[in-house]
């Protein structure tokens, strides 16, 4: 604090503190005399060792000082008490370039009440940094992903962490509240799946979630969802959560020959969730065949507390299953009722009009998961497959109830060719602020 009211009477400089603890210190070219002026060594000396600074005042040998010098013991943090749940805001403001994002209470308070008291923020200002450096950490590596730059940033839990929550107020950001549920990221070269592969710790699991892309196979390996774990606490994810799984939703550049047509590009689907599921029932069969893991994989071995955690993600799942789809903040990739009910329109009237097999290709997993998504993947691949005349009159059918489910989604951000359903699209411009 005592370092950023000095950079404050100089226009333009300022300083951070990222994710992981490292300050940063910008000074513009135009005034950085000012800069220099404040942060030179006689300045910078009588903060770090005021010691020295007497002694250079006094006419002393400084160096003699340093050598001679006993520090006192550390004290004890005086400036306020570890906060608590009653301590925190309903709404916190945190804010990255110049841009302000509001978090609600549920968003940060289970990562303050998770963390040992001695390592909790002391105020809602320290709060409110500790969560604006770490959502600059995950925005600035995102934007080295898209950038490219695979190993700029490893993939540490901080990291990780801080990339989820990067993802998740590029969000709110844009307006879309969300507390439970599911992300479709941008992932056009698929760098932000290959480094999360990356990552120790991982391992393969069961998913319900957009299962016709899990036995796809994607950059020579199969689809399936890959797990991780994460401690509570200020540096783990936001709204409570303690794991989250992903996979791709692939292009058709990254899929089998068989597979391939054409359709949207290419994606990554993150959901975060209260409890892991390292036991499941194809983690034995699948863990290490080669056709499911990339050579940088480094999955993880059983630790205590996996079966405790996976009964316990089997009876969220249950209780999930009487949770309204419509509550606020749930956004999960199900397709609305009023969407779910046109597809099954479009293939009655695609039936009716003699386009039975076209209907049975374009309906193909559309509502067992591929969403809105695999329903436009289909009906490229259908048409090719058709005459001139047949392409006019099916799509005089199609034209009219995607018109129809465009509008169900015209609320939500995004262009519905990327949708499943109710998921929150995340572009790279959430990214670039």
């Amino acid at each position: 604090d005592t370092l950023r009211a000095m950079l404050s009477q100089c226009p333009g400089s300022f300083l951070e503190v990222d994710g992981q603890g490292t300050t940063k210190v910008v000074i513009p070219v135009v005034g950085h005399e000012d800069a220099f002026k404040a942060l030179s060594e006689e300045n910078v000396v009588k903060l770090t060792h005021p010691e020295e600074h007497m002694a250079m005042a006094q006419g002393e040998d400084r160096l003699k000082v340093a050598k001679t010098y006993v520090p006192p013991a550390p004290e004890a943090r005086t400036d306020g008490k570890p906060l608590g749940s009653a301590d925190l805001p309903e709404t916190l403001d945190i804010s990255i370039l110049g841009t302000k994002v509001t978090l609600r209470k549920g968003h940060f308070e289970a990562m303050v009440m998770k963390t040992p008291e001695a390592e909790r923020p002391r105020s809602v200002a320290e709060l409110r940094r500790f969560l604006s450096a770490r959502l600059a950490r995950g925005n600035s590596i995102l934007k080295a992903l898209y950038a490219g730059k695979m190993n700029r940033f490893e993939p540490s839990r901080e990291n990780i962490t801080a990339l989820t929550v990067a993802i998740h107020v590029a969000a709110l950001k844009k307006g879309e509240y969300i507390y439970r549920g599911a992300f479709s990221v941008s992932d056009p070269n698929g760098n932000i799946a290959r480094w999360l592969d990356t990552a120790p710790g991982l391992y393969q699991r069961t998913s319900t979630h957009a299962k016709p892309y899990q036995s796809l196979q994607v950059d020579g390996h199969l689809n399936m969802p890959r797990g991780y774990d994460v401690a509570p606490g200020m540096k783990g994810l936001l709204n409570g959560m303690r794991t989250f799984h992903y996979f791709s939703i692939p292009d058709n550049d990254h899929m089998n020959d068989a597979d391939r047509g054409s359709g949207p590009n290419r994606r990554l689907y993150l959901k975060c969730e209260t409890y892991g599921v390292f036991v499941n029932t194809i983690h034995a069969k699948f863990s290490k065949k080669a056709d499911s893991r990339t050579e940088e994989m480094k999955t993880r071995g059983y630790e205590f507390g996996d079966i405790c955690e996976s009964i316990a993600h089997g009876a969220s799942l249950f209780t999930s299953k009487f949770t309204s789809k419509n509550a606020e903040g749930i956004r999960k990739e199900n397709l609305p009722g009023q969407v779910e009910t046109k597809i099954k329109d479009l293939g009655k009237k695609l039936r009716a009009v003699g386009y039975g097999d076209f209907a049975r290709t374009a309906l193909k997993d559309v509502l067992d998961g591929g969403g809105v998504r695999r329903l436009i993947e289909n009906l490229n691949n259908a048409l090719v497959n058709l005459q001139d005349e047949e392409i006019f009159n099916a799509l005089a059918v199609v034209n009219e109830t995607l018109r129809e489910i465009r509008d169900v989604f015209e609320n939500l951000n995004g262009e519905i060719e990327n949708r499943m359903g109710n998921e929150v699209l995340v572009e790279p411009k959430d990214i670039y602020y």
